[in-house]
């Protein structure tokens, strides 16, 4: 991204440094806990961000590049990984100047009280077992790292048909996650197909197109839960709640 950023040159800088942070300290990000922190410093002198797109570039499949440039998974993946690892990250940028990402990590030195520690407002799973079926494999193991990242299990199928073979090998399956345009089988069928099969299994649906270019299924199934890519993770995790606590 700090190359794409500098098409004409510039200074590409890494920091690794230490930071302790102490009762009354104001946390980089406010989840962080008190003790000691490694953080990894990032810093271009490119472009920079708008401070529209520098809202948007953690979620999933948003990107500025051309198409066949870039996917949109790169930082959404490395946020998902980061935070697998009880780390954060963080981005500032100004247009014309450049930009500086922030990764921070607990040392093992870190102590963690439970008095005073921020809970993260993002719903959290309790191992609950997540279907998710998308063909793109990138997307896939996107997908697949921010549902470990919210404390769910996951159970991955290519398309609607290798969905249909996993779900009874997988009877704890709660909530299936499915793209709508699939070879094989795409996420409308499979959708009809889990209502007749697996009638308490709750399925989103999530598609790059909207719900008016699709009148035909959605006139019929409106109760269905719909998650328009690009998506952030937290719009993600409180559909995923959501589901898990309704009744079909």
């Amino acid at each position: 991204n700090a190359r794409d950023a500098m098409p004409n040159g510039g200074t590409l800088r890494f920091v690794l440094e230490k930071m302790i942070l102490a009762p009354g300290d104001m946390a980089p990000v406010s989840e962080m806990h008190l003790g000691e922190w490694n953080v990894i410093r990032v810093q271009d002198t490119g472009i920079g961000m708008s401070p529209d797109v520098h809202k948007k570039i953690f979620e999933p499949f948003f990107t500025t590049k051309e198409p066949g440039k870039g996917t949109g998974l790169g930082l959404a993946q490395a946020y998902g990984i980061v935070r697998q690892h009880e780390g954060f990250i963080r981005c500032k940028s100004v247009e014309n100047i450049g930009t500086e990402f922030f990764v921070y990590f607990p040392s093992f030195k870190s102590v963690q009280p439970d008095i005073g520690r921020s809970e993260t407002a993002v719903p959290q799973g309790a191992g609950q077992t997540i279907l998710v079926v998308e063909d793109n494999p990138s997307a896939l193991t996107v997908i697949e790292e921010i549902l470990k990242m919210l404390n769910y299990d996951v159970v991955t199928a290519e398309n609607g048909l290798d969905a249909l073979i996993k779900l009874p090998q997988y009877p704890d399956v709660s909530v299936v996650l499915s793209d709508v345009v699939m070879p094989e089988l795409g996420g409308f069928a499979l959708y009809q197909k889990i209502s007749d099969i697996y009638p308490h299994v709750n399925i989103i649906l999530m598609s790059g197109y909207t719900k008016e270019q699709e009148q035909s299924f959605w006139s019929d199934n409106q109760d269905v839960a719909w998650l328009r890519k690009p998506f952030s993770i937290e719009s993600l995790a409180d559909l995923i709640h959501q589901a898990l606590h309704e009744e079909r």
